[in-house]
C-alpha cells in the first residue's frame, strides 16, 4: 500500500490526534444535530455519519483529494492543486464549514513546512497567504501525501481515518456514547467510506474540478445554525 514503507510513521504522525491541527475544537455541525435531537445514540450517529459521508464529504472533499493526486503528475501541478482547493472552498454552502476546513488545513501545512524539507510545500504555503480561498484540510493532506510519496491508496485511507476520527471524537463528547461504541462506529465506517470513495475513483477519468460539490441541505443548515446555539462545546 505504501510506495515506501519508511513513510508509514510519517503519515501516522500527521494524522495523529496530537498533531496541532486544531481539528478537535470543531464538531462540523454535529453539535447542532445533537442539541436538536437528530442524533441521540450510536444508531442515529451511524445513520447521520453515513449520510454526511455519502452525500456531503465524498462528492466534495473525497473527490478533491482524488483530483489532487491526478494533478500531481502534471506540469505546474501546484496551480492545478490551487484550482481544486479554491473550487472546494467555493462549493461549501456554510461559511462555518469553509472557515473550519481552511483553519485546520493551514495549520497542518504550516507545521509540515517546518518539519519537511519540501520546496513545493513552502511555495504552496505562500499561495495560501495571498489567496484566502486556499488551504482546505483534505487538499493539504493529499498534497503532502503526494509530495512525500505516501501512495494514493494509503493517503486516501489516512484522510478518511482523519475525517471519521474527528466526527467520532466530537460525538464522544456530545452523545451518551461509550468508548467501545465509538471504536465500533469507527471500525465499521472506515471500510464503508473507502468503498463509497472507490465508486467515485472508478469514474475519475470522467470527472473534473467542476464536479466537486455536495447535496445535503439539512446538514449545511445544521452547520450554519451552530453559532446560534444557546451553549456550545465546539467552535463550529
Amino acid at each position: 500500500m505504501f510506495s515506501d514503507t519508511t513513510k508509514v510513521g510519517e503519515m501516522l504522525q500527521f494524522l495523529d490526534g496530537l498533531f496541532p491541527s486544531g481539528a478537535f475544537t470543531h464538531s462540523f455541525g454535529l453539535e447542532t444535530l445533537v442539541q436538536e435531537g437528530w442524533i441521540t445514540d450510536a444508531q442515529t450517529a451511524k445513520y447521520w455519519l453515513e449520510a454526511i459521508i455519502q452525500d456531503s464529504w465524498v462528492p466534495s472533499d473525497g473527490l478533491a483529494a482524488l483530483l489532487v493526486f491526478q494533478a500531481l503528475g502534471q506540469a505546474s501541478f501546484l496551480d492545478g492543486v490551487a484550482r481544486i482547493d479554491a473550487y472546494l472552498t467555493a462549493t461549501r454552502t456554510a461559511f462555518e464549514s469553509q472557515k473550519a476546513s481552511l483553519t485546520i488545513g493551514r495549520r497542518i501545512l504550516a507545521t509540515a513546512e517546518e518539519l519537511l524539507d519540501e520546496p513545493d510545500l513552502s511555495i504552496y504555503q505562500q499561495y495560501t497567504l495571498s489567496r484566502p480561498s486556499l488551504g482546505n484540510q483534505t487538499v493539504i493532506i493529499a498534497l503532502i501525501g503526494g509530495i512525500r510519496h505516501w501512495g494514493c491508496e494509503a493517503t486516501l485511507q489516512g484522510i478518511i481515518y482523519f475525517t471519521l476520527s474527528g466526527y467520532v471524537q466530537a460525538l464522544l463528547r456530545l452523545v451518551p456514547l461509550g468508548q467501545r461504541e465509538a471504536q465500533k462506529l469507527l471500525f465499521e465506517l472506515k471500510p464503508w467510506t473507502m468503498d463509497v470513495l472507490k465508486g467515485v475513483r472508478k469514474q475519475i477519468d470522467f470527472l473534473s474540478v467542476e464536479d466537486i460539490g455536495s447535496s445535503m441541505p439539512v446538514y449545511d443548515i445544521a452547520v450554519m445554525r451552530h453559532k446560534d446555539l444557546y451553549s456550545r462545546l465546539f467552535r463550529s
